[in-house]
């Protein structure tokens, strides 16, 4: 399925140049792959078929942008709407730009101080697919950190 990924790909752009994705099947399937394994996924199809394969979703989900990732959530309901109507518009209007290897990176190593005020721009579909939890935890920071009382985003 990902024999063909391009050093410039990112999730959306491998998706348009393979031959698209009209249903979005193909879309949650690089999204699983890139996943720890689970059985729930490998169940469904969605699991990779091994480590080459999670790399390289995972390659492509690094190249993606948090805006575009947001903008197509793989499943969306009244939830998920909900959940968007409820995002700081002028944060993630900040983060939209960014790739996800870019955030993970700033998750991983800025201050808490600094990670807390993008937290409410960040829709809940974005935050999976930044990286396992495996990982997360190896840095010894929790991806939700508690500020001091005076952080504040100063983007606005």
């Amino acid at each position: 399925m990902l024999s063909d990924v391009r050093p410039d790909d990112d999730l959306f752009t491998h998706l348009a140049r393979t031959g698209g994705d009209g249903d979005g099947a193909r879309y949650r399937r690089l999204l699983g792959a890139a996943n720890e394994f689970k059985e729930g996924d490998a169940a469904l199809g969605l699991a990779a078929a091994d480590m080459s394969e999670r790399t390289a979703a995972r390659a492509l989900l690094a190249g993606t942008r948090v805006g575009d990732l947001a903008a197509r959530p793989p499943f969306r309901d009244d939830l998920h709407d909900r959940l968007q109507a409820a995002l700081d518009p002028h944060v993630a209007a900040h983060l939209a730009p960014w790739s996800l290897a870019r955030l993970k990176q700033h998750l991983l190593t800025a201050d808490p101080s600094e990670v807390h005020p993008l937290l409410p721009g960040l829709a809940s579909d974005v935050s999976p697919s930044l990286t396992s939890a495996r990982s997360l935890g190896s840095t010894g920071r929790s991806s939700r950190p508690t500020p001091p009382k005076s952080a504040t985003w100063s983007g606005r």
